[in-house]
């Protein structure tokens, strides 16, 4: 072979590597125009999952340049809308169409709409991407550990593909991790199956129901019925599990970090709650108070709780039209979206956005959840029969068009709803009940000071990676004291 020929074909394949993309984006852009919706053209698919590793650093320095403050830097890149809030949709409008050389996105703050595409399962199902899903790997929970802060590379490079002896050291653990998970999981699995086969006594509890569901297709003999295929398979029940995991642990976790710190900015909302848990709970050990005589009475700390996951939603839920176009209902308008869009419900918008929430739609304000009600002795529901202050409740949004959607919607809302909001205000209830909680001051700084630092920190050092979390919570060095 000659050299101008082996010249050639890295030639050829540069300019294709070019080329290809812009072929991508001009079929996209071609399909989004046709819904006369805002359009904004971005250099690089969102979604990609090369693209999810190094979005946020590429952003960092073109902000950088003399001509770095543009569409790229302010929507390209995970995580935009914590930072942008309800601004794009307040300047553009309630739907907006991103288009990219992958796929594009429609990013939706409309109430309604986004109810509609909730109840339409059908038509709107989870993107096919969403659904597939020197530390010690030994046990479960640093397995656990592992795979949950190291997911993005495991999600890339696949767990086959991590079993290299060239790779680095922290992929080959998270390959021990995923090793040790699985065979953790294996082992619930089958001896929750064996128990059931023998008709035996089982506990109620997740993996005894995944159990049920993935038997729905086996007979007594441990026989599959070819002809009744409508039970999960051994994989789908291990990715149920992992999925609850991952919901269950950092999605929490991540809420209550940034829910304590939003606290620590305001000893106005300590005090407040803390009225309520003494009120409640006076002569009680906190240890020693039950769910069903107590939870329903604390409104303010359920209301702490709703105005965290507001302000700071952990997961985002996205949505696909799938391989056909959808028509959605935009206000008056019925839009037909093109097939295999991307639809986001853009969480931080529709929980920002002053028309749903007022003036201060950015401020942390539980009380606008609670509402003064009327006190009836006779009514066992009602939440102020127990109290000894002021008759409160907490209102939430009980509309099917609410633009509340912290924990999802329609039939595929999070199953663990209820276990993190009582799992919340347990936590508050231990500290708030005897401590109050204030950031520490730097050198020079007053305390009015200290929590304006700490809040600007939530609001500037609060991202996506997998979930919503603070990028860097070890900065925000907080100090308890008794009351």
């Amino acid at each position: 072979m000659s050299f101008p020929t082996l010249l050639l074909i890295p030639t050829v394949l540069c300019v294709g590597i070019v080329l290809y993309p812009l072929y991508s984006l001009a079929i996209n852009y071609d399909a989004a125009r046709k819904t006369r919706l805002p359009l904004i053209i971005l250099p690089f698919d969102c979604g990609h999952p090369l693209w999810l590793v190094i979005d946020r650093k590429v952003a960092q320095w073109v902000r950088r340049l003399p001509f770095g403050s543009g569409t790229f830097t302010r929507f390209n890149w995970r995580g935009w809308e914590i930072w942008d809030r309800y601004r794009a949709h307040l300047e553009l409008g309630d739907a907006i169409l991103f288009v990219t050389p992958g796929k594009n996105y429609l990013q939706l703050c409309d109430a309604e709409a986004v109810s509609e595409i909730f109840q339409r399962r059908g038509d709107f199902p989870r993107p096919p991407e969403s659904t597939d899903s020197k530390e010690d790997s030994s046990s479960y929970g640093k397995a656990l550990k592992i795979i949950l802060d190291r997911c993005i590379p495991l999600v890339i490079l696949g767990r086959k593909n991590l079993n290299n002896p060239w790779l680095p050291k922290k992929l080959r653990e998270l390959y021990q991790a995923t090793l040790v998970f699985q065979a953790h999981m294996t082992e619930a699995y089958e001896s929750e199956k064996t128990v059931m086969m023998r008709n035996g006594k089982m506990e109620n509890n997740l993996m005894t129901s995944l159990v049920r569901a993935s038997l729905a297709n086996v007979d007594l003999k441990g026989t599959t019925n070819a002809s009744h295929q409508e039970g999960l398979t051994e994989e789908e029940v291990y990715g149920n599990v992992f999925v609850f995991n991952f919901a269950g642990h950092d999605a929490t976790a991540n809420s209550l970090a940034i829910g304590i710190c939003l606290l620590a900015t305001r000893p106005d909302i300590q005090d407040w709650i803390a009225e309520e848990i003494n009120a409640v709970l006076s002569g009680i050990e906190s240890s020693e108070s039950l769910y069903e005589t107590t939870f329903r009475r604390l409104p303010r700390c359920l209301a702490v709780v709703f105005e965290t996951v507001r302000l700071y939603t952990a997961v985002a839920i996205a949505k696909s039209t799938g391989s056909s176009p959808r028509t959605l209902s935009l206000g008056a308008n019925t839009v037909v979206i093109p097939k295999n869009t991307v639809v986001i419900p853009n969480y931080s918008a529709l929980h920002t956005h002053p028309r749903y929430w007022g003036d201060d739609s950015l401020k942390f304000e539980p009380s606008r959840w609670i509402v003064s009600s009327s006190f009836d002795s006779n009514n066992k529901d009602d939440l102020t029969a127990l109290t000894s202050y002021p008759a409160e409740h907490f209102k939430e949004p009980q509309n099917r068009n609410s633009p509340f959607v912290g924990w999802s919607g329609g039939a595929r809302s999070c199953p663990g709803r209820k276990f993190a909001q009582v799992e919340f205000v347990g936590v508050l209830v231990g500290l708030f009940r005897e401590y109050k909680v204030a950031p520490v001051p730097l050198n020079g700084e007053d305390d009015e000071g200290a929590r304006a630092r700490l809040l600007e920190q939530i609001e500037k050092d609060t991202g996506m990676r997998l979930l919503l979390q603070m990028f860097h919570p070890e900065k925000a060095v907080l100090a308890w004291k008794r009351r």
